[in-house]
């Protein structure tokens, strides 16, 4: 379910103006070419979003021809997991044996700054992303990588 299909759900659209609504507001939902245009109403602090349309788009990506796996064991040190890889087009990190967290980054990751992998068996994190990848954990731990190219 996207943004605006939650956005729609958590409050029903309707086409009544609030009391102050611009002319140019009045002209718009007078000239609204999409059944599906209609204003909001919006909580105090929030921008208003406008949709053309809720139709919904298929993306056909093709399948990627190669693959590589591996494991690596993780301390309290910083370890690079992958190198760069030029074509990548994506990276799977899975928690294998641990209740330590790890965190994902950067060469200068910390366990401040990174990405966090819960220290759960089978949570992943998934990037799609072709330069390096870098790991530190919190205390032992072991994960498995799938590289897509």
């Amino acid at each position: 379910m996207g943004l605006a299909d939650e956005i729609l759900k958590r409050k029903a659209p309707s086409n009544k103006l609030q009391d102050g609504a611009t002319d140019i507001d009045k002209r718009a939902l007078g000239k609204s070419q999409h059944a599906e245009n209609k204003f909001l109403d919006l909580e105090p602090g929030a921008q208003e979003v406008t949709f053309a349309h809720r139709e919904r788009r298929v993306v056909h990506q093709e399948s990627v021809p190669n693959l590589t796996t591996g494991q690596v064991t993780l301390s309290n040190s910083t370890q690079r997991i992958v190198g760069p890889r030029a074509g990548r087009a994506a990276i799977k990190v899975t928690m294998l044996t641990s209740t330590a967290d790890v965190f994902l980054g950067f060469a200068d990751v910390t366990v401040a700054n990174g990405d966090l992998l819960v220290g759960s068996k089978g949570a992943s994190n998934f990037y799609g992303y072709s330069g390096e990848l870098w790991a530190v954990s919190a205390g032992a731990a072991t994960i498995s990588f799938v590289e897509l190219f």
